[in-house]
């Protein structure tokens, strides 16, 4: 619960965004630890947790994009998750994982 343990876990979340060659499983349960310790924070632009829901979007999309059914139902409960949470940051980020396609 410590300041610390949110800011690592962000530093974290940002440095999977720019990694290509992702864990589906290992980022999921990152993703959903950082739900876990920063709730609404995320979709509150007053704080610092909010710079992380653009990385949030990226990986969730890639790795529902490249995973199984599975990976997709965990993807898809965690967009949920982010909606409830009002981080509506997914339409440009749809845009760019559809270029990545390309």
């Amino acid at each position: 619960d410590s300041k610390s343990q949110a800011e690592a876990i962000h530093d974290l979340i940002h440095c999977l965004a720019e990694y290509k060659h992702l864990y589906p499983d290992n980022t999921l349960e990152a993703i959903e630890l950082v739900l876990d310790i920063s709730g609404s924070d995320i979709g509150d632009i007053r704080t610092a947790a909010a710079i992380i829901a653009t990385d949030l979007w990226k990986l969730l999309l890639r790795i529902y994009r490249q995973g199984n059914h599975e990976t997709r139902e965990r993807c898809l409960d965690m967009i949920d998750k982010l909606i409830e949470l009002r981080i509506h940051r997914g339409e440009s980020n749809l845009d760019d994982e559809d270029r990545i396609g390309e």
